[in-house]
């Protein structure tokens, strides 16, 4: 059953009940006073989801009933500064001085790893690219495709050095370091990230991968482009004509080129193809088990310090060492961002936002993180630095409250809803502060935790929908309180009262947002 679907409603009413009738007891339907009664059974549950930090833990009350435990953890962390972008550069332009502007993002995504991106990256460089020893090892160093989004790879661009394709902005992680890309003002997307050998020649594997599952194969060929430290210009490294599927090593070899920052182009061999594409880069073995590449250097990646693309993740420290456990699921997640220092450095600007499954920042036109987030037509806000920002996450699909496999990073292989914050810092030494809450339910069979069977709710894709018609920030941290007490008010008001079921049944569930 879809989650917030008005067809759901309309098919729990007796006929005469959608004309504006309380008549319940019809075999086969939930008259409105039943409805507002089991409804009202698990009101706490989206209770939990406002208010993560004062709430305890609670199953999701779907149908997907499992003899589970709950838990809930805080994560506290310090937000660094970076740069801030220029797009007409196409780079980030560095703070010279204490007093200067800076910028900040941080993003919150369900899951117990890989789960919080704090722009600032700690890492200037990695490990040479290296290949596992025999085929089909999976312990190699790389770049792998991250928050998993190709909607705004779909911009079709002609650069001055380009081909008229479409550019990729997949981000790409390689342990706890994550760059996500720009824009530039020409449609580029930036990676600040460099790939070098030290003037020798090198090889690299760029890995395209084709949609959610690599199932689709769309031929065309893959540009790589590189900032050239010698050229002081954008200059072609390779191009990979008829892209095989993804898993397949593209080499380029005997190219002695030192990069500072990079961009990937796919031109599709039909012009009219739209592509669903991202890009990795690492080297594997082959898969036939030939051995791997010699006589060439495997490159560095190098990464600025406080790039506007450069970022750190972190795992949630308190969750990812649960005994015994196989599968788990996030069922309550939000976020504070909070100014720390005094009145008279208190200056800047916030925005937040909850972005729904396949949208990443990585698509803000220009680069502009902050405008982005702020401009989003829903669940968004901005305001003053100084007043902080808080957001509270909602899935958007019924897919993100399957249980996932224990510890395995959300974000490297699903969309899903995540909440972010973008920051323009008045002073870089500006002190700022991430406080973020996560309840989590787990299949475990530890004698450590208390497991046990959760109610089904009839009622919870009503529930979930009602609660998609709350604000989901708040920009203003003295009405934090409030915030949560009005929002909680309203949704027990409507959910408990019969009338606004028909009203939903009748008008659709916008207006009960009125």
């Amino acid at each position: 059953m879809a989650c917030g679907s008005q067809a759901f409603y309309r098919a729990s009413m007796p006929r005469k009940a959608r004309k504006g009738k309380l008549e319940g007891g019809h075999r086969g339907f939930l008259s409105p006073e039943l409805l507002a009664e089991v409804a009202e059974h698990d009101v706490q549950f989206v209770q939990a989801m406002l208010d993560p930090q004062g709430q305890d833990p609670v199953r999701v009350p779907d149908d997907f009933v499992s003899n589970s435990a709950v838990f809930k953890a805080p994560l506290v962390l310090d937000i660094p500064y970076t740069g801030i972008w220029d797009p007409d550069l196409g780079k980030t332009v560095l703070p010279d001085e204490p007093d200067e502007s800076a910028h900040s993002v941080v993003g919150l995504i369900p899951g117990v790893t890989n789960a919080v991106i704090i722009s600032g990256n700690t890492l200037v460089s990695t490990p040479p690219l290296a290949p596992g020893a025999v085929a089909g090892d999976t312990d190699f160093k790389g770049l792998v495709p991250f928050l998993d989004g190709h909607e705004t790879s779909r911009k079709r661009v002609t650069l001055p050095e380009g081909e008229g394709g479409f550019m990729i902005n997949n981000p790409v992680r390689m342990g706890n370091l994550v760059v996500i890309p720009r824009e530039d003002s020409l449609g580029r997307y930036v990676y600040e990230m460099g790939l070098s050998s030290g003037g020798a020649p090198w090889a690299a594997d760029f890995h395209v991968h084709y949609g959610e599952d690599d199932a689709q194969v769309l031929p065309g060929a893959l540009i790589v482009y590189g900032f050239g430290v010698v050229q002081n210009e954008w200059v072609k490294i390779a191009t990979f004509a008829n892209v095989p599927a993804s898993g397949t090593n593209l080499i380029n070899t005997g190219v002695a080129v030192n990069v500072t920052r990079m961009a990937f182009e796919f031109k599709p061999a039909d012009s009219q193809a739209v592509p669903d594409v991202s890009i990795g880069i690492y080297r594997a073995p082959p898969a036939d088990g030939t051995p791997p590449t010699t006589g060439v250097s495997f490159p560095q990646t190098q990464y600025a310090t406080a790039s506007c693309t450069c970022y750190t993740v972190y795992d949630w420290d308190q969750l990812t060492n649960l005994d015994q456990t196989s599968r788990a699921r996030t069922t309550a997640l939000s976020g504070l961002v909070t100014y720390m220092g005094d009145e008279l450095h208190n200056g800047g600007q916030i925005s937040t936002a909850r972005l729904p499954p396949g949208i990443t920042i990585a698509g803000a036109p220009r680069g502009d993180v902050y405008s982005y987030l702020a401009e989003m037509p829903e669940y968004s806000s901005d305001g003053r630095l100084a007043h902080g920002a808080y957001a509270w996450w909602c899935p958007e699909t019924p897919a993100e409250y399957l249980f996932r496999a224990y510890r395995h990073a959300t974000m490297d292989a699903y969309r899903t809803t995540s909440l972010w914050f973008a920051m323009t810092r008045s002073f870089k030494t500006q002190p700022l502060r991430l406080k973020a809450y996560q309840h989590l339910e787990a299949i475990t069979r530890s004698a450590q935790y208390v497991a046990l069977v959760g109610d089904p709710n009839i009622a919870f894709p009503a529930i979930l929908a009602h609660a998609k018609l709350l604000p989901a920030t708040s920009s203003n941290e003295g009405a934090i309180g409030k915030f949560f007490g009005g929002l909680w008010r309203r949704f027990k008001s409507t959910i408990s009262n019969p009338d606004n079921w028909i009203k939903a049944a009748t008008l659709g569930l916008s207006a009960l947002a009125k």
